[in-house]
C-alpha cells in the first residue's frame, strides 16, 4: 500500500495514497469518535481511548482502520498499517503536545506506545479474523 504525508489542522500525517481516502472533518476537535470505543468515558474508551493528555487520537485512528480495510489481509498490510499508526500518534505528539510539561509529554509518548502493542498484539485477533 502507497502512503504520502499531508497536514492535519497542524500535523504532518502519513495517509493512504488512494483516491477514495477522505478526511470525515477538518479539525481535531470535529473529528468524531474513529477509534473503537466512543467519548463517553467508561472501560471501553479507557481500553481504546480517542484522546490522553489534551491529545486527540482519532486522525491516527481512522487512517490506521482504512487501511486494515482496504484491500486483502496479509501479514505485511497489517504490520505496515500498524507502522503508519504508530508515526501518526507520534506525529500527533509532536504537533499537538507543545503545552504539555516533561513529565506528561513522556506520559502520553508511552500512550502511544502501549497503544501501537496493543494494535500488534490483540489487534491481530480482530484484523485476521476479518472484524
Amino acid at each position: 500500500m502507497q502512503t504520502h504525508h499531508t497536514l492535519f489542522d497542524g500535523a504532518r500525517l502519513e495517509i493512504p495514497a488512494d483516491a477514495d481516502f477522505f478526511w470525515p472533518a477538518r479539525t481535531f476537535t470535529e473529528f468524531p469518535s474513529c477509534c473503537g470505543a466512543g467519548r463517553d468515558g467508561g472501560l471501553g474508551d479507557r481500553l481504546v481511548p480517542d484522546h490522553s493528555h489534551g491529545l486527540i487520537w482519532s486522525p491516527a485512528c481512522y487512517v490506521h482502520d482504512w487501511m486494515w480495510g482496504d484491500g486483502p489481509r496479509s501479514d505485511a498490510r497489517f504490520w505496515y498499517s500498524n507502522s503508519v499508526f504508530y508515526r501518526n500518534l507520534l506525529a500527533i505528539v509532536a504537533a499537538r503536545g507543545q503545552h504539555l510539561d516533561a513529565r506528561r509529554l513522556r506520559a502520553v509518548t508511552a500512550v502511544a506506545g502501549v497503544y501501537y502493542d496493543t494494535v500488534c498484539t490483540a489487534g491481530a485477533v480482530w484484523y485476521f479474523a476479518g472484524l
